[in-house]
């Protein structure tokens, strides 16, 4: 563990949504793989990595900046695959049960940062009982920028009212991780079961959410 760790002066910690409380990721690349496909476009697995992360024009736009009709496809693609049909309750990382009664004993800060829609956000906390735990919930829609832009952060730091450099952010993908750095936030990112993510920006890289309590005293 690097010797950053375990943090003793520790205010917050804030939690990004898809693919570290849930694995809604692997069903956004399925839905998006399958898409793509029908767009005649074949995307490799180093693609489908690099879209993690990032709202489904940006990824266009990462992936393939030649493509003249990114914007047409992104709006096709919203309005074909419906996230508000996923259950989340089967896709829930049941592993924060155990994290957020501890961090709360701590007297520590819990929030979200997403780039997800504040609707969807909410949905999928209170479905699994872990909304109340939450002392701010933010979405990509109450800020002018999403992931890899800091503003999502800043602004659960300010609802927060604690110190950057006091709050563990969890991650997954190279975008969030970027996103809690430049707002100056100590980062953990959380392996994905299927690709490979460059996860370099991170402080430390854990298997599973229980590897939180390891990091905090």
């Amino acid at each position: 563990m690097p010797s950053l760790f375990p943090l003793n002066n520790l205010q917050a910690v804030i939690f990004d949504c898809d693919g570290v409380l849930f694995d809604t990721e692997s069903v956004y690349l399925q839905k998006k793989e399958a898409f793509l496909k029908e767009n005649g476009i074949i995307p490799t697995d180093d693609e489908l990595a690099s879209m993690i992360g990032f709202a489904f024009p940006q990824a266009l736009k990462l992936c393939y900046p030649d493509l003249k009709n990114s914007d047409e496809l992104a709006k096709a693609y919203y309005a074909q695959c419906h996230y508000e049909l996923i259950d989340y309750k089967q896709i829930f990382d049941t592993d924060i049960l155990k994290v957020l009664p501890v961090l709360k004993a701590k007297g520590l800060k819990i929030g979200c940062a997403s780039n997800s829609n504040t609707q969807r956000l909410r949905k999928a906390l209170n479905e699994n009982g872990i909304l109340n735990y939450f002392d701010a919930v933010i979405s990509m829609e109450m800020v002018s920028k999403g992931k890899p832009d800091p503003a999502v952060y800043q602004l659960a730091l300010k609802e927060l009212d604690v110190d950057a450099q006091k709050c563990l952010a969890l991650e997954d993908s190279a975008a969030g991780i970027k996103a809690a750095k430049r707002a100056g936030c100590i980062v953990a990112a959380k392996k994905h079961p299927r690709f490979k993510i460059n996860q370099s920006e991170s402080d430390v890289v854990i298997d599973g959410l229980c590897e939180i309590m390891n990091l905090i005293v």
